[in-house]
């Protein structure tokens, strides 16, 4: 603990050299001999290579001019705010950690990747505890036990400006509990930290950030259960009255599954550059967007997109809390048996699908060679479904209709098929045919299928 606490020292006196010399040119300061000697050691991989030399001193005292251009002492010194902070995240070493719960912490700055290099960091909290923070200590991360803080914990803490390392696997929450992503936090915000303490700097490794105020930005409608009808006109609804009116804002939509149920894109924009007016009315369609490719309609009783509104230049964000439903307008569930009349009907896994009855449906088998040498017999991986009577010397496969498969990917492969639509994750529908019959029969079986959670 002595030696990185020295280090500290060390580095704040040096942003303070740098910020006196910064202000007055001349500015002269004395330390003494031993620290200079350890603070240059120190401060060796910090000092750009344009930076002026500096000397190892002898005598006891010694004075030192420091006249950098600013340039470079705008750097220096950025790289050494920047050591300060590494020096208070936790470490590697989790010989000394605790697990620790900690609530009513407020932030005072987000830092990201580019303002300081921390590979495996998303941002970095600085926080400091509210008036009526609380901590509580777990016997293990797997641990329902709590514990009080011991008394040391109580009164450093208070004393102190926090640094919470966000990770990839942090679980970021709302106040709602609902899963949060990083632009729905944002500076005076109070949150409760769950993670490892780390107890030579009281740095945290946070495994779950929850924030516990209202957010500044919030999506209203859709906001999570809602069937939207392709071609109907509908409200989206947002709370952005914390912020002018004249603000600009940009609406997103995107797949929550994607990307194996998606459409040519993960998010498209639905509008860009609108006022801050709190609704926008929007016809839903499935292209011709502001910027993207295409969406897929929901299949009867699925939820599959979120709205995601943010106010332009980084100022708020938000998105539905859950998904909703986005249905065709000419989508069939089964109930129009005019459409299929006479067309069986066969079950494949959870999907249900009616075909012409002068087609067929044929198992795919496929075997590993492993499994082949192991006298494992083939497996089912899906289905072929061709019509029975094909012209003369024509090759099945060019008028094949294909359930499921072997890593069929829609988004993969729709360059190399004529049609392919995903049902579910591991159950996409596709075709290579060109016949415009095939291709008819295809959209047909596609609006009988119902699908079984």
């Amino acid at each position: 603990m002595g030696k990185e606490f020295f280090k500290k020292v060390l580095i704040i006196i040096f942003i303070f050299a740098i910020f006196n010399s910064t202000l007055a040119q001349t500015q002269q300061i004395q330390i003494d001999s031993k620290l200079l000697i350890k603070l240059i050691e120190l401060l060796k991989n910090l000092i750009p290579t344009t930076s002026p030399s500096i000397a190892t001193p002898s005598p006891q005292q010694v004075e030192v001019k420091i006249t950098p251009s600013k340039s470079d002492s705008f750097s220096v010194e950025k790289q050494a705010t920047q050591e300060v902070i590494k020096l208070s995240l936790p470490d590697e070493n989790r010989e000394d950690d605790i697990i620790v719960q900690l609530n009513n912490l407020k932030i005072t700055k987000i830092i990201y990747p580019n303002e300081l290099s921390v590979s495996d960091a998303q941002a970095i909290f600085l926080v400091t505890p509210g008036h009526d923070w609380s901590c509580i200590r777990y016997e293990s991360e797997k641990s329902n036990k709590k514990m009080n803080c011991d008394s040391n914990l109580d009164k450093t803490i208070p004393q102190k400006e926090l640094a919470i390392k966000i990770k990839d696997d942090t679980i970021l929450l709302k106040k709602n509990r609902q899963r949060a992503r990083l632009e729905n936090f944002w500076e005076e915000d109070k949150i409760n930290v769950y993670g490892f303490m780390d107890m030579d700097n009281y740095g945290i490794e946070a495994l779950i950030v929850r924030r516990i105020n209202e957010g500044k930005f919030k999506v209203l409608s859709p906001n999570g259960g809602e069937v939207w009808k392709v071609g109907n006109v509908y409200t989206i609804k947002w709370d952005g009255s914390k912020f002018p009116k004249d603000a600009k804002i940009q609406i997103g939509l995107y797949n929550v599954k994607f990307p194996t149920e998606a459409g040519s894109y993960s998010e498209v924009t639905i509008a860009d550059n609108i006022l801050n007016t709190g609704s926008y009315q929007w016809k839903v369609a499935t292209s011709g967007f502001v910027w993207g490719g295409t969406i897929k309609p929901d299949l009867p009783n699925k939820f599959s997109y979120k709205i995601k509104i943010y106010v332009k230049n980084g100022l708020g964000f938000d998105e539905s809390d859950a998904p909703f439903s986005i249905i065709a307008d000419q989508i069939v569930t089964g109930q129009d048996e005019n459409l299929f009349l006479g067309w069986y009907e066969h079950k494949f896994g959870k999907i249900k699908f009616k075909y012409p009855p002068d087609w067929k449906v044929e198992e795919e088998y496929y075997t590993t060679p492993a499994q082949e040498a192991e006298g494992i017999p083939p497996q089912v991986i899906g289905l072929k479904v061709y019509p029975k009577n094909l012209p003369p010397g024509a090759n099945v496969f060019d008028y094949t209709i294909f359930f499921g498969g072997r890593q069929i990917d829609c988004r993969v492969h729709s360059q190399y098929t004529t049609k392919c639509f995903t049902i579910s994750s591991f159950n996409p529908v596709y075709t290579y045919s060109k016949d415009p019959k095939v291709l008819e029969i295809f959209d047909l079986i596609v609006k009988s299928i119902t699908y079984e959670e």
